[in-house]
């Protein structure tokens, strides 16, 4: 048996894509009415830096999460949980009892488990893959 260790980018709600986010919450079973509450907060937010006591002007943020915000890592792991599907599709790695092992989470720790090197690596790529497409980056 043979694992890898991923840890999702540190800045990992700063890059999530959130039109793509939009669209795994969807074809989730999520309640439509949860989902267009939670679109209305993170729609349209917009901020501004300041640098030297001068405020800039204000810009619309289009990736990301809003941070402190209590419903940011359950969105996270929403949009996480379709890049976990994508692996748990990939038949292969190890067997325990009816059920099939090749993926592991906790937050943004990510165990992949296959027979050989090479399970390895397919589930690596199609993870790789999916996660980028959702803006995540593996460290």
């Amino acid at each position: 048996m043979y694992n890898i260790y991923l840890l999702i980018s540190q800045k990992a709600c700063d890059s999530v894509h959130r039109h793509k986010m939009e669209m795994y919450t969807e074809e989730s079973k999520i309640p439509p009415k949860l989902i267009n509450m939670c679109k209305t907060c993170v729609q349209k937010t917009r901020s501004a830096v300041r640098i030297e006591g001068t405020l800039s002007s204000f810009f619309e943020n289009k990736t990301g999460l809003k941070q402190g915000d209590s419903q940011s890592p359950i969105l996270f792991n929403v949009a996480l949980q379709k890049v976990i599907q994508s692996i748990k599709m990939v038949p292969s790695g190890i067997h325990i009892g009816n059920e099939q092992l090749n993926i592991s989470a906790y937050a943004d720790d990510i165990v992949l488990t296959g027979k050989n090197e090479i399970e390895i690596r397919q589930h690596f790529v199609e993870f790789e893959n999916t996660a980028r497409n959702l803006g995540l980056q593996i460290n």
